[in-house]
């Protein structure tokens, strides 16, 4: 007895166990809703980049893949012509060489290179401007300077080839070198900046996986003013 109040047997441990039980509802209450979110975030993911897949890339199509375990990305420009179909920027031994490329070797450069290439696209449809695909071409072999990854890279590249479609100019390697260190912020060209392009010039809102282990190329002589 304590101040002439009895406490019944076991009443402390009953209220202790049914508080721990309030606490641990409320804790499962709130991981479980926070789920909705991740769950809508995969199932956008999932319906984006895994399930939905396109036969083949329009010609002049951005391409792009994730690299170093999906904190870098490598971008290209579909230009078709069967094996050798992507027109990509390759670091080769320090150097910025443009390079007509298979998608097998588009995908297994890099560290943590997949083989998954995303493709261009306004809902299901692959988008791209025949243009884009003849800038790129017209620059195969060409060799841009010093490789950098944040001021001469792959989406340098590919960003020039759109712009100089949209204004109906040749590329122009230097130009493309001092819109890169005058315009883009924190002197970086990134796949944010290069997809935002993408949409305004291609209306490219979506990016879809391409099947390209079961659709070859096409011919770049299917387009005027495009030739294999």
């Amino acid at each position: 007895m304590e101040d002439g109040k009895d406490k019944a047997p076991g009443k402390g441990n009953s209220n202790d166990t049914a508080k721990n039980l309030l606490k641990a509802a409320g804790v499962f209450t709130l991981l479980f809703a926070a789920q909705f979110p991740v769950r809508a975030a995969i199932n956008t993911i999932k319906g984006n980049y895994i399930d939905a897949k396109v036969a083949t890339p329009a010609l002049g199509s951005v391409l792009y893949r994730d690299l170093g375990a999906g904190f870098m990305e490598h971008s290209g420009i579909y230009v078709g012509g069967g094996e050798n179909c992507i027109a990509e920027l390759q670091n080769d031994n320090g150097e910025s060489i443009i390079k007509l490329v298979t998608p097998e070797v588009f995908t297994s450069v890099g560290v943590g290179a997949t083989s998954t290439i995303y493709v261009s696209c306004k809902g299901d449809t692959p988008v791209g401007d025949p243009e884009v695909a003849r800038r790129a071409l017209s620059m195969a072999g060409q060799d841009l300077g010093k490789y950098d990854l944040l001021m001469n890279n792959c989406h340098m590249f590919v960003y020039g080839c759109l712009k100089a479609a949209e204004a109906g100019e040749e590329f122009d390697p230097d130009k493309m070198h001092r819109i890169t260190k005058d315009h883009w912020a924190r002197m970086e060209m990134s796949l944010a900046n290069l997809k935002h392009e993408a949409e305004k010039n291609l209306k490219a809102c979506d990016w879809r996986v391409w099947d390209w282990q079961n659709n070859p190329g096409i011919a770049r002589d299917a387009v005027p003013g495009i030739t294999g």
